[in-house]
């Protein structure tokens, strides 16, 4: 606060935990402080049943799109360039409606895991095609897990039983060929040259504008992702 935040809601979370939305003048963000009020967490909390308590506590805030990471932080033209950029990635494809987005995830993020499930529908029905491009971020592990998918998709196996092993933490590693160490680098320069930070990030269009979201979305606003322009 004394750097000019402004905390412009709180409210009771779990475990003791209070929830607040602070304002730093160009974006709000929602933290955790802990019983004793001494400390301040960031990050997402989960139950024992596995709940997101953090989306759910993102649908009490009177924030509208929390996770989305603003358009401003790039312009139109810059976005429209992205797009070409990650379309020549090494991307895995899922689904073939010409309704596409991109997705970076790293194999061992746990909302990587939760997005995935909630297209399961949208791509079955051919709503969307989902072009998921692996960085690895996360753990030394990730790179490994992300090698693992390149070589079974190369031999023809099927991307939704490989990518549902990722999803259920099933998934066993590859080596690391110089050649899958080099597409996960170009995948990483093109995400840390756009300026994100978080996964999972999705590319997708509005009306004919490449639009970006930061993080794993809610409910909500994944379906203005898969309208239909």
């Amino acid at each position: 606060m004394a750097k000019g935040n402004q905390i412009v809601q709180a409210f009771p979370a779990a475990s003791g935990m209070k929830g607040i939305v602070v304002d730093n003048g160009t974006e709000k963000r929602l933290f955790y402080v802990t019983p004793d009020g001494q400390s301040l967490v960031a990050g997402m909390m989960f139950d024992v049943q596995g709940t997101n308590l953090t989306t759910v506590d993102l649908g009490r805030t009177n924030v509208p799109n929390l996770a989305q990471a603003p358009d401003e932080k790039l312009s139109a033209a810059q976005r429209s360039a992205l797009w070409e950029k990650v379309s020549k990635l090494n991307w895995f494809s899922e689904g073939t409606s010409s309704r596409i987005i991109y997705v970076f995830f790293d194999p061992s993020c746990a909302y990587c895991h939760e997005l995935w499930g909630m297209l399961r529908t949208p791509v079955s029905a051919g709503e969307v095609q989902v072009r998921w491009i692996p960085v690895s971020l996360l753990r030394v592990s990730s790179s490994e897990l992300s090698a693992s998918i390149y070589a079974r998709s190369a031999k023809g196996e099927q991307l939704s039983v490989i990518m549902a092993e990722m999803a259920n933490r099933q998934l066993q590693t590859a080596p690391v060929s110089e050649e899958v160490k080099q597409r996960l680098a170009d995948n990483l320069a093109v995400f840390r040259e756009a300026g994100f930070r978080r996964i999972p990030m999705i590319l997708y269009r509005d009306g004919g504008q490449v639009r970006v979201y930061e993080g794993s979305p809610l409910p909500k606003d994944l379906a203005i992702m898969l309208e239909k322009e």
